[in-house]
């Protein structure tokens, strides 16, 4: 396991050849500033981009509606909906979906038992969240609106608050922070295993190809 980064990342968004990111920097004055970078795996290098290419890549071609919309862009976590447009959703459960040129088509609360739900990996018209104060994955259905499976809960050893999710394939990556590890969810028969533990915090985990990166408190590292 190697680190690649290790400033201050405030959002990051797995691609094609690597990731983007979102850093916390100073300017000469010491004020705060953030800076947008893509790590190239195959270079194994980053470089700097602007603030266009990370809106475009995160929330599609209609990202000035979309951030004229949510404004934090930041702390919010997105992800395509195919062709129809792009899936939003903040810590708090608020979720919006907008359609392919930026219009906003929905947005409101989605919750499980009273708990809000954090992070997504979409699976063709279903979005996966995770439930921290449920200990719960959750399928939520936007054409249904509403959540049409769960895995794991309060009585369940499955997880262990988890803070975030990832797809690749027929598996789902499970992030947990307070258990410092990462399990998978195999989509065709919903089996849940242990993948990779950890020495710290664990905030994300995704692949790009055949490559692993985790965000730990310490920085992102390439597995």
């Amino acid at each position: 396991m190697v680190r690649i980064i290790s400033s201050v990342v405030l959002d990051i968004l797995p691609h094609a050849s690597g990731f983007l990111f979102a850093e916390m920097d100073l300017d000469e004055r010491g004020r705060e500033k953030v800076n947008f970078f893509s790590y190239e795996q195959d270079k194994q290098d980053c470089f700097p981009i602007t603030v266009k290419t990370y809106l475009t890549h995160k929330f599609g071609e209609g990202y000035r509606d979309v951030v004229d919309e949510i404004g934090d862009f930041l702390s919010c976590d997105a992800a395509p909906l195919g062709k129809n447009g792009t899936a939003v959703v903040f810590e708090s459960g608020e979720m919006y979906i907008f359609g392919a040129e930026g219009a906003l088509v929905w947005k409101g609360m989605v919750t499980y038992q009273g708990k809000p739900i954090r992070d997504l990996a979409v699976d063709g018209k279903d979005i996966w969240c995770v439930v921290p104060e449920r200990n719960a994955v959750i399928c939520y259905s936007p054409a249904q609106n509403r959540v049409s499976l769960r895995i794991g809960g309060m009585d369940s050893g499955a997880f262990d608050e988890p803070v975030s999710i990832s797809k690749s394939d027929d598996l789902l990556y499970v992030s947990s922070r307070k258990a410092q590890k990462v399990r998978t969810v195999r989509l065709p028969d919903y089996e849940v295993a242990d993948l990779r533990k950890f020495k710290e915090p664990v905030h994300k985990f995704f692949k790009v190809g055949a490559c692993e990166y985790a965000v730990l408190d310490s920085g992102i590292y390439q597995i």
